[in-house]
């Protein structure tokens, strides 16, 4: 059967201003619900057990268990609200986030103010694709706590950016590896990566870190067809880059950028088939969306647009702009900046 191209409009982000709505958004609504749960039933059932539980133990307590009830049940509403904007937000939602109306920590009520520990760059959905690979394939996998926003010269958003962050995040690395008795450090540079500009690379040489799948001189191509034989959906996933490559060079690489960043690229994505890509380039004010081209006339339509328009400008964007060229890796280089196209901006993954 043939896959629909047609665009599912998740309702914006509530502003506190009434509006009026379809009667049939309930269903997409229930919808992103059940999406909500998929991605993460453990903490949704725990958080479920935990409330029955406290809400049981109060009403043992006679009369006074009766007035706790009644106010508790508002105060765990409300925290499953906030629990839910926080899934969507970075899909990082916690337990704790029941408790969140008590606390009243902007921790909590603000998903922007949440981040990953570590790892400021990388998407929150790569980190669990990781983990989740790492699980099937049978290996141990370690998060480190490090962020590439310590790294000297990373944030300032350079031409050799990547150079910086690699070699930071490598020395941390093998900082660990020493302390672990482990050995060899590796990495996943391909036989593709040395026609592109990668200045991350020569932190490679210097460090002394191998990269196996260059040496033995497979191919992206080659690495999704060795992932389709192993059964796994990798093998489909679109190429990926760190979120830093959607910022011009010279553009300041903060936190909130980054999140503004993620968060556009997912609300995007939501509206798109499986599998497309989508980047959000940040000019500053500006917010510039790249697709393929054929979803173009999808997301142009009045209701994806405006959809959109109003979710990115929640963020902090001024303006929000659909690039008719369609999605291109490097598209923030110019021949201005002096660049060979792709360079620098996107060091993409197989």
């Amino acid at each position: 059967m043939e896959e629909s191209t047609q665009i599912q409009v998740v309702p914006p982000a509530f502003t506190g201003a009434s509006r009026e709505v379809d009667p049939a958004a309930c269903f997409e609504w229930l919808r992103q619900g059940w999406v909500l749960f998929i991605a993460n039933p453990g903490t949704w059932i725990g958080s479920s057990v935990l409330m029955m539980v406290i809400v049981l133990g109060v009403q043992i307590v006679p009369v006074f268990g009766q007035i706790a009830v009644s106010v508790l049940l508002p105060v765990f509403a409300g925290g499953w609200l906030l629990r839910s904007r926080h899934e969507h937000a970075d899909g990082n939602a916690e337990i704790a986030d029941l408790f969140a109306f008590i606390t009243l920590d902007k921790h909590y009520s603000d998903p922007t103010a949440r981040q990953l520990p570590g790892v400021k760059a990388l998407a929150a959905r790569e980190t669990k694709d990781a983990a989740k690979y790492a699980d099937i394939i049978g290996i141990r996998h370690v998060i480190l706590p490090v962020s590439e926003l310590d790294a000297p010269g990373f944030a300032e958003n350079g031409r050799d950016r990547c150079y910086h962050c690699k070699r930071y995040r490598l020395e941390r690395l093998m900082d660990w590896a020493r302390e672990n008795g482990q050995g060899q450090v590796l990495d996943g540079s391909n036989a593709d990566d040395p026609g592109d500009y990668r200045p991350g690379m020569r932190a490679l040489a210097e460090l002394g870190v191998r990269s196996p799948l260059l040496e033995a001189g497979l191919t992206k191509g080659e690495i999704r067809d060795v992932l389709r034989d192993m059964g796994l959906d990798a093998s489909e996933k679109p190429a990926s880059a760190c979120l830093a490559s959607r910022l011009g060079y010279g553009l300041e690489i903060t936190v909130d950028r980054l999140r503004q960043v993620e968060r556009a690229e997912e609300y995007v994505r939501s509206l798109c088939p499986a599998g497309s890509q989508v980047r959000v380039r940040h000019h500053g004010a500006v917010a510039r969306i790249e697709t393929d081209p054929e979803l173009i006339p999808l997301l142009a339509g009045p209701d994806a647009a405006a959809s959109v328009s109003e979710f990115l400008l929640s963020l902090g964007f001024r303006h929000v702009a659909l690039d008719l060229a369609g999605y291109r890796t490097g598209s923030l280089n110019t021949p201005a900046e002096g660049s060979a196209a792709g360079e620098g901006q996107e060091t993409r993954k197989p």
